[in-house]
């Protein structure tokens, strides 16, 4: 029995000897142990142990699998005894609590021995400067320590009065000292030179792993989970697992309809948290050298944020209705920020200040509701709504406020609505618009939605019909168009604009959604007219657009002349519509023009450019049929005009006939069908 047994000892060793052997080549040596597990062998059966160390210490190694093809009569199965976990820096709290708006103070941090002291950190300091004054201390604790440290403060949060901040480099899983907080009194000099300190309370750190309990283990946690059971029923209970690396939090998740301001929808999966913080609102001053006379106000704000992504959306009109008019968005991530003012409740005081702000980005766009004589395309859009709520109070500025929204596992977006520009409900992108097949535009443009009364225009002798109506403007400046027929194609007709400001108003009624309007105004800076060939030369300068339609179950066209409606063409700049409704339904263009057909006749003065579409019937050859063709049109028109028709017109030379109070007409057609094909006709 002692010979077996020393046999059955030696197999064993050797057998351990052999698997230390394979995983060396796998691990490396030096990195791992291998030991017999007396506990869990039998005779039939060895169990060993195989422990992580040296370079694989706290590591979260991936699980070994095995081969057993080759083996006779055995198998090797690996289990795992305890999963490792990468070691994860901590994170200390550190909030101050002041009647002051404004509060200065030092932090001291030790290690090994060694103290540090950082510079001034005031809270109405920018994120970054705060950061450098952390890179500076955490250099100085290297160089203190010496002997290889190298340790990083990281700022996690930055809110002012409340900062956190982790430990990273070679403090990176070690339990830190915590830090220790000096206040320094911030000094504000008034013309008389008398100095006002605010008074300074100050709350010591503690680090964030001991204010609220971890209830799992993970990768950014080398601490054990805290195991708690609930039971939820006679027979069932339910265990918590909250990561405790995720801080103070409270937060919900389900399905959401959302309807903000009648403008942007969305339903789906959502994630809503609870939280404190602080804002500053959109109300500093400068003066006219830009020197700030009035620093931004900072309101503590009770914040619900709301967010989710890969989402579907809708901005517009309308919404989720038959009738809805606007930008229908897949791939969306958003995120919605409700803010309330944090008031003492004391008995007469004023309600608490309200604030939305709202930001969305999407993979994909479709304008919708539009039918065939308008149509939209558009990409890079983005959704911003910025409103101040209840009493009339100045918007958050979300530039300077450090406000990220979570919209799924390890996502978040950063809230950064300027609050300079004051209260918006828009969408922005790159938009390419083709009105009626005449004016086409592509540009960076802002869609807004709005309501107002129009009136239109005047039927017989009875008053003006007033119409409540939701609108849709796109506005733009300082961009190219073009006025014509074939835009967008080698074989267009027409005017080619630049330097274009234009304004557009799609406009449904409340009342009825099947009644509908458009109406487009556009200028230009300068002017030229292609696809006429050598044979017919024009000139243009000071062109508008003009697009008044009534679409729909719409019959009468908006007055504008009596409808006060300007559209926004950039960030100061406006367009006022002015067409005028007794001139009924128009889609024409405008201006100083100069023609010359065919060198024989030419004229000038301030002519009007329409487009439609016609069937003309070409002369007859020999005795076939007329050929009848579908053609659109460009017409140019006027009456009262001086002309003349000749040879050598607009020379001192010329010899012909010098016309007077001209009343003419010019068509210039191309065939539907086939673009190549083109004709020409002048009456005067």
């Amino acid at each position: 029995k002692r010979i077996l047994d020393e046999a059955e000892a030696l197999a064993r060793s050797v057998l351990r000897q052999n698997i230390e052997t394979g995983l060396a080549k796998i691990f490396g040596a030096g990195n791992f142990t291998v030991a017999l597990d007396t506990a869990e062998s039998t005779a039939r059966a060895l169990a060993y142990t195989i422990s992580f160390q040296g370079a694989l210490s706290r590591l979260d190694v991936a699980n070994i699998t095995s081969y057993s093809a080759d083996l006779q009569l055995g198998v090797v199965k690996p289990y795992n005894i305890a999963q490792g976990v990468a070691t994860a820096g901590e994170v200390q709290q550190i909030a101050l609590q002041s009647d002051a708006d404004q509060v200065g103070f030092k932090l001291t941090l030790t290690h090994s021995g060694k103290s540090v002291q950082t510079d001034k950190i005031d809270s109405e300091m920018p994120r970054a400067e705060v950061e450098a004054i952390l890179d500076k201390a955490a250099a100085a604790l290297n160089t203190a320590v010496g002997g290889g440290f190298a340790a990083s403060l990281d700022l996690v949060l930055w809110a002012g009065k409340t900062m956190q901040l982790g430990f990273a480099g070679s403090l990176k899983g070690v339990n830190v000292a915590d830090v220790t907080v000096s206040p320094v009194v911030i000094t504000s000099a008034a013309a008389l030179q008398v100095v006002q300190a605010g008074k300074t309370v100050v709350t010591p750190a503690k680090p964030a792993r001991t204010v609220v309990v971890d209830y799992t283990t993970g990768a950014s946690d080398t601490t054990p989970a805290t195991d708690l059971t609930v039971p939820t029923g006679p027979t069932t209970d339910s265990t918590l697992d909250i990561d405790g690396s995720l801080g103070d939090f409270m937060r919900v998740t389900g399905v959401l309809d959302i309807n903000l301001f009648g403008f942007f929808q969305t339903k789906g999966t959502f994630g809503i948290e609870k939280k404190s913080g602080a804002v500053k609102l959109a109300d500093e001053v400068k003066n006219s050298s830009g020197t700030v006379t009035k620093a931004a106000s900072t309101v503590n704000v009770d914040l619900l944020t709301i967010g989710s992504s890969g989402m579907t959306a809708f901005a517009g009109i309308n919404g989720g209705t038959a009738d809805e008019l606007g930008l229908k968005m897949t791939g969306v991530e958003f995120g919605l920020v409700l803010a309330s003012e944090q008031l003492s409740g004391a008995p007469g005081q004023a309600a608490p200040r309200k604030w939305t702000g709202l930001q969305a980005t999407a993979a994909s766009v479709g304008f919708v509701g539009l039918g065939s004589d308008l149509k939209v395309n558009a990409t890079n859009v983005g959704v911003l709504i910025n409103q101040a709520n209840g009493e009339p109070t100045t918007v958050v500025d979300f530039a300077k406020s450090d406000i990220s929204v979570v919209t799924g596992t390890n996502r978040s977006l950063k809230m950064t609505l300027d609050g300079t520009r004051g209260e918006m409900i828009r969408a922005s992108g790159t938009l390419t618009l083709d009105v009626y097949g005449f004016f086409q535009v592509t540009g960076d443009l802002a869609v807004e939605k709005s309501s107002k009364t129009l009136t239109l225009a005047k039927v017989g002798t009875a008053a003006a019909e007033k119409v409540e109506a939701d609108m849709l403007t796109i506005g733009g400046s300082g961009i190219n168009a073009f006025a014509g027929v074939n835009g967008n194609s080698p074989n267009r007709l027409g005017l080619a604009l630049t330097n274009v400001e234009f304004g557009l108003a799609l406009l449904t009624s409340k009342a009825k959604a099947d009644r509908k309007w458009t109406a487009l105004e556009a200028t230009a800076g300068s002017v030229a007219f292609v696809g006429l060939g050598d044979s017919v030369k024009i000139g243009a300068t000071n062109v508008g657009v003009l697009v008044n339609q009534a679409d729909g179950a719409a019959t009468d066209v908006v007055d504008f002349k009596a409808t006060d409606l300007t559209i926004a063409t950039g960030t100061t700049k406006g367009l006022k519509l002015s067409l005028d409704g007794s001139r009924g339904e128009m889609i024409r263009a405008s201006g100083q023009l100069n023609l010359d057909l065919f060198g024989f006749f030419q004229v000038s003065g301030e002519l009007a450019v329409e487009k439609s579409s016609k069937t003309v019937t070409l002369a007859k050859v020999g005795s076939a049929a007329a050929e009848t063709v579908s053609v659109d049109l460009l017409t140019v028109g006027g009456s009262g005009m001086s002309a003349f028709a000749g040879i050598g017109g607009n020379t001192a030379n010329r010899f012909g006939l010098a016309l007077s109070n001209v009343d003419f007409g010019l068509v210039l057609m191309t065939s539907k069908a086939n673009n190549t094909r083109k004709w020409t006709a002048l009456q005067a």
